[in-house]
This record gives structure tokens, sequence and C-alpha cells, in this order.
């Protein structure tokens, strides 16, 4: 299994050499570039910056193994530029927004519409060669592996496929970590790696954090034995928000003035030291 780095995780950053160098530094395999008007990159601008995404990522020895868009399915020019882009860059696939279920339509109302988008983007992806994934999120009609196999099985897993996320999963749609992996088979394209944490409040109230990577409900070292297990060689990024300053706002539940609601911000040299961590379980 090949590890990869989020720069969604780096908001103080902007010179795309410098992230680049210290993401491969730390000595992770891969980088997964953030595509929004926030930072890294604009996705109006993707396919002018591409060129040079790519060779600052080859320079320093980095795949990109996907783009972490948050475009929804039905932003067809803005898609086919991420697409193009993503091309260019040598990049297999990107992320678009998911399907959001939020109790004002039902789910046979959202899943219709889903089905409806995707198809329409459907001709992009042939057309670039490159996939458009959804994440396993809590809030969406596929916060599980199954809700999420109800709606790529429809597609070609050379189009469309899936991004298993643990943390969002311990929110909602956690299922039994082996049977996921099964479930999901060839649309499991890519992991996301961060942990979350239960708690209850003064009020006895239930409510959810993000959490070290060693120190949440998702069990880590079991995943990852299970993913080879499967035959899965594809990369697993960190994405892990805990204590990363909060510079943007997201469909990510983040509280307080660090993504997670951490006490303090972790900073830059402590989020890339979770390679250790992922590398003496990978």
């Amino acid at each position: 299994m090949q590890l990869s780095f989020s720069t969604s995780l780096l908001p103080e950053l902007r010179s795309f050499d410098d992230i680049a160098s210290r993401i491969a530094m730390a000595g992770f395999d891969g980088i997964e570039w953030r595509i929004h008007p926030h930072y890294h990159i604009a996705p109006l601008e993707i396919v002018k910056k591409a060129p040079e995404l790519r060779a600052v990522s080859e320079a320093h020895g980095l795949k990109i193994p996907c783009l972490a868009g948050y475009l929804y399915w039905n932003q067809l020019h803005e898609i086919e530029l991420m697409l193009e882009g993503a091309r260019i860059m040598g990049c297999p696939r990107v992320r678009l927004a998911g399907f959001e279920y939020d109790e004002t339509r039902t789910y046979a109302e959202v899943y219709d519409a889903a089905l409806e988008s995707m198809a329409k983007v459907i001709p992009l992806l042939k057309a670039s060669g490159v996939a458009a994934v959804i994440e396993t999120h809590f809030g969406t009609i596929h916060a599980s592996a199954h809700g999420a196999h109800q709606l790529v099985r429809h597609f070609d897993p050379a189009q469309v496929g899936v991004i298993m996320d643990g943390s969002n999963l311990c929110v909602e749609g956690r299922e039994n970590w082996k049977l996921m992996i099964e479930v999901l088979g060839p649309y499991l394209q890519h992991v996301h790696v961060r942990n979350t944490r239960w708690y209850t409040d003064e009020s006895g109230a239930w409510k959810w954090h993000w959490a070290a990577l060693d120190g949440g409900l998702v069990p880590w070292k079991e995943v990852f034995s299970l993913l080879k297990a499967r035959g899965y060689s594809g990369f697993a990024t960190s994405e892990n928000m805990w204590g990363v300053p909060k510079q943007t706002t997201g469909y990510i539940g983040e509280v307080g003035p660090y993504m997670g609601g951490s006490t303090h911000a972790r900073n830059i040299e402590e989020r890339l030291l979770d390679i250790k961590f992922m590398r003496s379980i990978s």
C-alpha cells in the first residue's frame, strides 16, 4: 500500500514547491492536491496550473493518486476542467461532492436525482480517462459502504469509484470492516486516513470530534491488514484534520478554532509526522 498526504491539512502554505517538498521529505509516496477556491488551486484555474503541479510533484518523487475536489455533479463545466487538469497531471481520479440527505427530500428523491446527475458526467469521464469518486461521508445517502455501493453499482468502476473514509464511517455508516471492503469490491479505489472519538458533553449529550490516528474508533492496523489481504494496492491518504488550523468552512463538521475542536493547533511538522504511524501499520 502506498501512502499520500492531503494538502487540505496545510492551509497556511501557498507555495506548491514548499508543500510538495515538505510532504516528500516526511516520507510520503504521493500528494493529494486540494482543489478549492480558498486553497490550494481554484477549479477554474486547474488546467492552467496543472503542468506546474505535475512538474513540482514529479520533482519531489510524489505521485498524484487523487484530487480533493468539492464540485457538485451538476457543475459540468467545472468538472470538465478538473478532469482535464487531472489528465495533464497524470492523476487517475478526482473526488466530487456527496449527495446530501437533510430530510427535506426523501431518500428515493435524493437517490434518483443522484443517479441522474452521475449519468450526465459519465461521458466526460470516458473522454478524459479519469474516474470520479464519492466518499463515505456522514450526512449523505452514501454514509455507509452499502449506501455508496447502491449508487456506484450502476456504473463501470473504470469511471466511478468510492473513497473509504474510516473516520466518517465512525460518525455515521460504520459496518463490519471486512464486510465493507468486500461490498465495495472494485469500486474501493482510495482510502482516507483519520480518526474519530465520541464523548459526552456537560449535559450528557453524545457528540464527536476528530482524534489522533491511533486514538479513536477506527482500528487502522486492522483495516490496513484487511485491505492488504483483499489485494488493495492503492493509496491511503492522511486527511487527519485533528488540530489543523481552520481557515475555511466545509462539509466536514468542524468546530472550534481548529478542525475537530482540538484545544490547540498541531504544527506542520506534527501533522506530517503522522507518516510514522501509517508506516508502522502498512
